[in-house]
């Protein structure tokens, strides 16, 4: 933990000494450095974003982009050269980062979301259920984690229900299937071994 928190605090502090920070994203999207370099101060050089950049920040205003290995080399190159263009481009991008786009932020607007929703009232969903439907959901899971033992808890604490027993019944076939492999490889493996072809 001390080793990861001391990693973390070298590579913030070297994105902040940089004059240009460097981003390559991968599958178009839109990364923790882009906003860590933005806020750095650094002049923010990226490849084109196409995921929802458009809708938060302006290129050449707030940060630029390249197209090709050559672009980006060229472009480092002319905004070392220019230094007042780099200046403030890296800090409009670093005004905008800290002023719209900081966890914060983002924390906030999940929050404003879910408690605006009225019909959430502060409550867990899974307590808005019926004792039926909430038996049903739980028999889901535990059929999914193979645990009959479980279902059969549940019918205890919330009553019998042909479904339930369903995935009970499911359950247990399951369970068996993880003891005793009973797949058509296996078998075949069986029968193999078994007359040893």
């Amino acid at each position: 933990m001390i080793i990861i928190n001391f990693i973390e605090i070298l590579i913030w502090g070297l994105l902040i000494k940089s004059k240009i920070v460097f981003n390559h994203s991968i599958n178009n999207d839109l990364n923790m450095r882009f906003f860590e370099a933005l806020c750095s101060g650094g002049l923010l050089l990226t490849d084109k974003i196409t995921n929802g950049v458009q809708e938060l920040f302006a290129e050449k205003f707030h940060y630029v982009n390249y197209r090709s290995k050559k672009d980006a080399i060229a472009k480092i190159n002319y905004y070392l050269k220019n230094e007042k263009k780099r200046k403030l481009i890296a800090l409009r991008g670093q005004k905008s980062a800290i002023k719209h786009h900081t966890y914060w932020h983002r924390t906030k607007k999940i929050l404003d979301i879910v408690y605006k929703n009225k019909t959430i009232k502060n409550i867990a969903p899974v307590k808005c259920l019926n004792q039926i439907d909430l038996s049903y959901r739980y028999a889901n899971i535990f059929f999914l984690l193979r645990k009959p033992y479980r279902i059969l808890q549940t019918i205890k604490i919330y009553g019998f229900s042909v479904k339930v027993f369903f995935y009970f019944f499911l359950s247990i076939i399951k369970h068996i299937n993880t003891i005793v492999p009973i797949t058509p490889n296996s078998l075949r493996v069986k029968i193999y071994s078994y007359f040893k072809f």
